[in-house]
């Protein structure tokens, strides 16, 4: 297949990728500005578990825009993936490389749910600020570890973090949270690697005939976009109620470069 150059193509892809990420950014404002007012939760244990609710959805959905990955820069630590295109504001790692397979494991990807759920857990508890005002006192060394687990039937997040309470002079003690959610992230991912196992049939060319029928029977959109220098961008979206938060589908973008071929 001889490929041109469309630099710039702007696809519906694109426009949501780039609609999400700035939802993303107004919920978390907005989230924030709820947290910090006091409103939306009547005591700690209800304040930390719609913290973590809301982290694991995120996580869930941002990471996929990013091949599953929360921070997708190659070399920056060890968790990265060892190839990526920058795109817009977003990394996008090259699951296909001329020829080679890079795709990460679902534990991999477990790993990166769990630092986005860490990240967004430290910005949306606020040290518990808005709790202190109220004249509690509120001890604890942090957040102690996190564990994601991924089966077929859900997505569980697991949070070792002790809390301890005091107000009126009566102590109270939290340790463990957790929260889960029915999403079937092992499927997803699934489908990925079936993806470049069929890219493994035409090593130099998009499988585009494989993808659109892979996508019929998986009830997902598949789209490509050129970046240019044999670079590709890929993206599943997958549009049925159950893969939608926040109102947005779940789409899955991986980036494939491929040896120059006429």
């Amino acid at each position: 297949m001889k490929r041109g150059k469309r630099k710039g193509q702007i696809t519906i892809f694109i426009i949501v990728a780039i609609l999400l990420v700035a939802v993303i950014a107004l919920f978390f404002l907005i989230q924030n500005n709820i947290f910090s007012s006091g409103g939306a939760k009547e005591n700690i244990p209800d304040y930390v578990d719609g913290c973590l609710q809301d982290s694991l959805m995120e996580a869930i959905y941002f990471n996929a825009l990013q091949g599953g990955y929360f921070v997708a820069i190659p070399d920056l630590y060890s968790l990265s993936p060892k190839h990526a295109v920058a795109y817009e504001n977003l990394y996008i790692p090259v699951y296909w490389n001329l020829g080679n397979p890079e795709v990460p494991s679902l534990e991999d990807l477990q790993d990166q749910i769990n630092l986005a759920v860490g990240f967004r857990m430290e910005d949306c508890l606020k040290n518990f600020t808005n709790f202190k005002k109220q004249g509690y006192e509120i001890k604890t060394d942090g957040i102690q570890n996190i564990e994601v687990i991924t089966t077929e039937k859900e997505t569980k997040v697991i949070l070792d973090f002790p809390i301890f309470v005091t107000k009126a002079d009566e102590t109270n003690e939290y340790k463990e949270f957790s929260k889960s959610t029915d999403f079937n992230l092992v499927e997803k991912y699934e489908i990925v690697k079936k993806a470049i196992e069929l890219q493994k049939l035409t090593p130099n060319d998009i499988p585009i005939v494989q993808f659109s029928e892979l996508a019929f029977d998986k009830g997902f959109k598949f789209e490509t976009i050129d970046l240019g220098d044999n670079t590709f961008l890929h993206s599943f979206t997958f549009t049925s109620e159950k893969n939608k938060y926040q109102g947005f589908d779940y789409t899955y973008v991986f980036a494939a470069k491929y040896n120059e071929t006429e």
